[in-house]
């Protein structure tokens, strides 16, 4: 069953400089590249990274996630241009 998600901001890019995707609460991650997986690194508004999660290539079960997180904390990829995020609410 596919998720009920309400959009909450638009889609931007979570590279190598820390966003908090538009002080969001809960992001969809997505890589868009067929070939590279990427890492995307959580931390908090003191710079202490929480946790970090791969997202796997495009087109693969891992491609997509959620992160819930403080309107304040960040992400940031290791990569640059094929991490995207958006601030969603579930329904």
């Amino acid at each position: 069953m596919a998720e009920v998600v309400k959009i909450l901001s638009e889609s931007a890019q979570v590279n190598t400089t820390a966003t908090t995707v538009s002080s969001a609460s809960l992001v969809r991650l997505i890589n868009i590249d067929p070939n590279n997986n990427a890492l995307v690194t959580h931390k908090n508004s003191d710079d202490d990274t929480i946790g970090s999660i791969v997202l796997g290539f495009a087109g693969s079960d891992e491609s997509v996630t959620y992160v819930m997180k403080e309107p304040t904390d960040t992400l940031e990829s290791n990569t640059t241009g094929i991490v995207y995020g958006t601030s969603v609410g579930f329904y």
